[in-house]
């Protein structure tokens, strides 16, 4: 199965609508304003920009703050070329980043290490 954005809704069983409302129960807490921005994407809606440069393997930031979702755990797209992963709720740079880079993880990938780590069934 090819890993599109419209293939891991189906894995999820949920239409966009759906995810969208389900993602969206969860209120943001911005705490990463000194390393990223929230604007608009060239992929989908909005994501996150570095506003720093980046080493490979070094850590962005957490997806959650308590039960609140980080703007790095809310709004960063999928790609099948990601330049983020996630491991243990913190995101994890693949590569050298760049200021005003699109942080961007494969969904699939997100997945299997939710599950991995129990975070999910």
């Amino acid at each position: 199965m090819e890993e599109t954005y419209e293939n891991f809704l189906k894995v999820l069983n949920l239409t966009e609508e759906q995810f969208l409302h389900e993602i969206n129960k969860y209120p943001v807490f911005y705490c990463y304003e000194d390393v990223v921005t929230v604007k608009k994407s060239k992929i989908q809606g909005v994501g996150c920009f570095t506003t720093k440069s980046y080493e490979a393997e070094e850590v962005v930031g957490n997806g959650l703050y308590g039960s609140y979702k980080t703007e790095l755990g809310r709004y960063i797209n999928h790609s099948n070329k990601p330049n983020i992963y996630l491991k243990k709720g913190k995101f994890i740079t693949l590569k050298e980043i760049l200021p005003d880079e699109e942080l961007l993880v494969n969904y699939f990938t997100n997945l299997k290490t939710l599950k991995e780590e129990n975070l999910i069934k």
